[in-house]
């Protein structure tokens, strides 16, 4: 192959490399419930709570742990859950460990909020 055409070769190389890091993280779904919790009897089963994910690109194992909450007025319950992430930095729980809760935000979905009473809340 001549000089020339390697340098091609090579550019067209990074090219594609630079369009599939800019794809960002494709999700493997659904691995089943890999989660255990004791039974009464002492024994383990398995739960049906947490979900496992594959992140492609990055290799990262992702586990989530959704956790029950009583619901509040009107019957809104926020959605929280934990979650592991193998490469993920070093948090108050733990390497890896993460909490998310739920959150109250004003609607847009008639428009940008005027900041008054009469706006709607939603919980996300």
């Amino acid at each position: 192959m001549s000089r020339r055409g390697s340098k091609f070769f090579f550019a067209l190389l990074l090219i594609s490399l630079a369009r599939a890091a800019r794809a960002g993280d494709v999700t493997q779904t659904d691995y089943g419930n890999v989660g255990y919790s004791v039974s009464a009897a002492g024994g383990a089963r398995p739960s049906s709570g947490g979900s496992a994910d594959a992140l492609l690109f990055s290799g990262s194992f992702l586990y989530t742990v959704p956790i029950e909450v009583p619901p509040g007025v009107n019957g809104l319950a926020p959605s929280v859950s934990l979650r592991y992430i193998s490469n993920g930095p070093l948090t108050i729980l733990s390497p890896g460990w993460d909490v998310s809760f739920g959150s109250i935000q004003r609607s847009t979905k008639n428009g940008p909020p005027s900041y008054s009473g009469a706006d709607t809340f939603v919980l996300t």
